[in-house]
């Protein structure tokens, strides 16, 4: 499903496919050492404290992966709470409620953060 997210700052095909495998890395069965998921994790987080953060929610959101899709939402959950007053992108909070459909569970999530 298409989505009109122009409010959202845009990320390269490139970036969003290096999110998804630092994600899929981080969901995987553990084969490295608990430094090395230590080092995903700490990549991931790092990921989403960044403003073009936003950015990443809709196309991970679509992404096939449930695990990538999760994470999707984790982090507009994530942007949301800690972001939300810090960047220009409030005055798009109805654009962002109105671009899935109804009943999904993103949407539920971000209604309860914008207290709608």
């Amino acid at each position: 499903m298409a989505v009109d997210a122009s409010f959202l700052p845009i990320l390269s095909p490139s970036d969003v496919e290096k999110a998804a495998q630092l994600i899929q890395q981080a969901y995987a069965p553990p084969t490295g050492t608990l430094e090395d998921l230590k080092r995903l994790q700490n990549e991931l987080f790092e990921l989403q404290k960044r403003p073009e953060a936003w950015g990443l929610v809709i196309p991970l959101l679509e992404y096939p992966d449930q695990n990538v899709q999760f994470y999707g939402a984790h982090t507009a959950q994530v942007k949301i709470a800690r972001d939300w007053y810090e960047v220009a992108i409030r005055p798009y909070s109805s654009d962002m409620l109105n671009w899935y459909p109804s009943g999904n569970f993103f949407l539920q999530i971000t209604q309860k953060h914008f207290e709608i």
